[in-house]
C-alpha cells in the first residue's frame, strides 16, 4: 500500500489517506517518519488497533486505527 497523503488534526494526530481510500488515525500522537508517497504495511494488534509501518524495514511504527 502506498501513502497518498498525510494530514494532523486539531489533537496533533496525523492521520493517512492509503491508495486503497482508507483514512488511518494515529491511536497517540507522535513522529512517524511517514510521508505521502511511502509505501507501507498494517499489521493488527492483540488490543484491536493496527501498526502501521513503512515498507523499506523501518522498525518504527505508529499505533493507528481504521476512520474510513
Amino acid at each position: 500500500m502506498d501513502v497518498t497523503a498525510v494530514g494532523q488534526g486539531m489533537t496533533g494526530r496525523r492521520w493517512f489517506r492509503l491508495d486503497n481510500g482508507q483514512l488511518w488515525e494515529q491511536v497517540t500522537v507522535r513522529r512517524t517518519g511517514i510521508e505521502a508517497g511511502d509505501r507501507v504495511t498494517l499489521t493488527r494488534s492483540p488490543i484491536g488497533t493496527y501498526h502501521l509501518r513503512r515498507a523499506d524495514g523501518s522498525s518504527r511504527s505508529t499505533q493507528v486505527r481504521r476512520r474510513e
